[in-house]
């Protein structure tokens, strides 16, 4: 399959449009293009009405497909931990219609919550403050706030778990660590923001990990 030079192009202009297709064909064989992306792409190099001549060819054999770029697509974001606001801005972006990306994005409804959870679980093991996020104190510390967290349940200022039969934990102690518990849901609730997880996935998603954290 080749490039359909359009009727009346001269030697020069038709060199062009085959350096066109070229170009073009040499991305398509790197991975999945929408029409928008491969467009945009080529107009830094050729002119926009030789673009349009070539891409249009590069859909009418099936070479481009803004169907199986959008598969593709949400594949490897799914895979890589992103979510379903992050996935239709990008999709948006990319010259996608709002139906296209419902129909896309619909096999993955049912993931979006498992998807967030192991994002919060990694980052709860990234980032892990001293008293935040374990239940087991630690070896060397006489600092009874260490084991806390894990022992609190964060929305509240009840004292749960190991922490409860703990009577030299001050009323301050308890503050500090239940202020603490609120900065790290804070903070993770915003890491799956920026991830594209809609906040009542991504609040579910944290209340499941802190108290599988609590039990």
């Amino acid at each position: 399959m080749g490039l359909k030079h359009s009727a009346g192009l001269d030697s020069k202009d038709a060199a062009n449009q085959a350096k066109c297709y070229g170009a073009a064909v040499r991305l398509l064989g790197t991975r999945e293009y929408s029409v928008v992306e491969l467009t945009t792409k080529l107009q830094r190099r050729f002119l926009s009405e030789v673009v349009n001549e070539v891409t249009t060819e590069l859909q009418a054999l099936g070479l481009l497909c803004n169907t199986r770029y959008g598969e593709a697509f949400c594949r490897s974001r799914v895979e890589r931990g992103y979510g379903p606001v992050f996935m239709q801005r990008e999709l948006e972006q990319n010259g996608l219609n709002k139906e296209l990306i419902e129909t896309l994005l619909e096999p993955y409804d049912e993931q979006w919550l498992a998807k967030a959870i192991l994002q919060v679980e990694k980052k709860a093991r990234t980032h892990r403050p001293a008293n935040m996020l374990s239940s087991q104190p630690h070896a060397n510390s006489s600092d009874n706030s260490e084991n806390t967290y894990a022992a609190l349940d964060c929305g509240t200022l009840t004292i749960t778990g190991e922490a409860a039969s703990d009577k030299t934990l001050s009323r301050d102690q308890q503050r500090q660590a239940w202020h603490e518990g609120q900065k790290e849901r804070a903070r993770i609730a915003r890491f799956l923001a920026r991830r594209g997880f809609p906040a009542g996935v991504a609040s579910r998603a944290i209340n499941q990990v802190m108290q599988a954290i609590d039990r």
